[in-house]
């Protein structure tokens, strides 16, 4: 029995869900009131196991049906009571009288009742502003369904969902940052209490905004951080699928804006992967060795193992690339599990 079932279970359960999680949200919206699709999953559970006591076709919310209901003006669930005694009415009294219903009547009745349910034009223009990735699953989805079977179409939106989610989790946005002065000085009033003197007020303090360098509207106005000193920010939290990509970005924007340090070596010493050629290190020379990274971590909701050696591998790698030791410092650290993590890692 298992055997029988194996191949034709998956898509049974999510057509189950989806169609019934679909059907109910776009209701909702029209009739405004919301729904805890947890509930209705165990709702469509709870009914499918005792309706296979009985050897009832397995069942879920239907667009066609739950339209023509509301065409028809139904309220409340109790309008379910009457549509069981209607099928059981017609399964067995009136059988013969609905057997010359031409096909054509009845798909006509389904298509004017879910019309108004059909994305138009408008719905995919938005889509196309949005995000064309969603687009292309919208219409794939919509081309394989059509050509094929509802379960090939539902196999490749999901398929090609998370292909897309994991495209986004392995490269992320990184940003170099620049700072922009908020304002003038601020004073700042130190009192001297043991000595009885007149307050001290220093004007040496400022604030600053942190955004990336290329931002579209205040790019011009940024500012570089103090020499030797470098910000980044990551958009994505730092686990195992994007580890190392960030790991080089971190490498490779350090190298582009500080110069080598410690002993030049010579052709032959150098490793076979130092692009380094004499030009690159007199152009170079000119720019300051790297002394701190700091790493802005809002977006950073989880850190793992393997993003955890990535930040210190590219800690020993600016190490050697400046010839002295690269300070790490992290800022806007909103989960405490992180903070305990680079503890761990020193």
């Amino acid at each position: 029995v298992i055997a029988g079932i194996a191949s034709s279970l998956p898509s049974g359960v999510i057509i189950l869900i989806l169609e019934h999680v679909a059907i109910a949200k776009s209701f909702g919206r029209i009739n405004d009131y919301t729904i805890n699709p947890d509930q209705e999953i165990i709702a469509i559970g709870f009914t499918n196991i005792w309706a296979a006591f009985f050897g009832a076709y397995p069942s879920t919310g239907s667009f066609s049906r739950t339209a023509i209901k509301a065409r028809s003006g139904v309220k409340t669930p109790i309008a379910g009571i009457f549509s069981a005694l209607v099928v059981l009415l017609a399964l067995y009294a009136l059988t013969p009288a609905f057997y010359y219903i031409p096909d054509a009547v009845l798909a006509a009745v389904v298509i004017h009742a879910v019309a108004d349910l059909v994305s138009g034009p408008s719905y995919i223009k938005r889509l196309a502003a949005v995000s064309l990735w969603e687009l292309l699953i919208f219409v794939a989805t919509v081309v394989i369904t059509f050509f094929t079977t509802v379960e090939y179409g539902i196999y490749a939106s999901v398929g090609m969902s998370i292909v897309i989610l994991l495209f986004r989790i392995a490269r992320p946005r990184f940003w170099g940052l620049g700072r922009i002065p908020l304002s003038t000085a601020v004073n700042s009033v130190v009192y001297e209490d043991e000595k009885k003197q007149p307050p001290v007020v220093h004007s040496d303090l400022q604030n600053y905004l942190y955004v990336p360098e290329g931002h579209p509207s205040l790019g011009k106005l940024v500012e570089s951080l103090p020499d030797g000193i470098l910000m980044c920010r990551v958009d994505e939290s730092f686990t195992y699928p994007n580890s190392s990509f960030i790991s080089d970005k971190i490498i490779t924007y350090c190298k582009k804006r500080t110069r080598a340090g410690g002993k030049i070596l010579s052709k032959g010493d150098r490793q076979w992967n130092d692009d380094a050629t004499p030009a690159v290190i007199a152009a170079r020379e000119s720019l300051p060795r790297l002394h701190a990274l700091i790493l802005d971590f809002a977006s950073v909701n989880r850190l793992d193992s393997s993003g955890l050696q990535a930040i210190v591998d590219a800690q020993n790698a600016l190490n050697r690339y400046s010839g002295h030791h690269v300070e790490f410092h992290f800022v806007n650290i909103l989960n405490p599990a992180i903070r305990r993590c680079l503890i761990v890692a020193q």
